[in-house]
């Protein structure tokens, strides 16, 4: 698998609709049928394993119908405490809830490229 982070978000909806359609062949659906299960237009269906953008409704109701939510669980898991964290609930202080000014999370400071929107190369700003 490529990383992600060096892949242009045009190629990223490519990839994810080729394993859409995968998933949906191995499960002998057509796209018909997946659309009426996950309650979807028909071309939703086939936007999406053609790489263009659709709804995140329709990408979770199509995710349900092939059995593939699991695919979001990193994004709906609680994030552990830290040790810090949790000492400041015993204690009960209350914890930061923005963000920080810190730029270290600045990509083009790191050296990781940012892709402009639609963009097919990194910009190295």
């Amino acid at each position: 698998m490529s990383n992600p982070e060096w892949m242009s978000d045009t190629t990223i909806l490519k990839t994810l609709g080729q394993k859409v359609k995968s998933w949906r062949l191995k499960a002998d659906m057509s796209q018909a049928i997946l659309a009426e299960d996950a309650q979807v237009a028909v071309s939703t269906v086939a936007s999406l394993e053609s790489g263009r953008n659709i709804s995140l409704i329709g990408l979770v109701r199509i995710l349900r119908m092939l059995g593939k939510l699991d695919a979001l669980t990193p994004f709906l898991e609680d994030e552990p405490l830290s040790p810090i964290e949790y000492e400041k609930i015993i204690e009960g202080k209350k914890t930061r809830k923005r963000a920080s000014k810190n730029t270290s999370h600045d990509k083009h400071a790191q050296g990781i490229p940012v892709w402009d929107a639609g963009g097919d190369a990194p910009s190295w700003k």
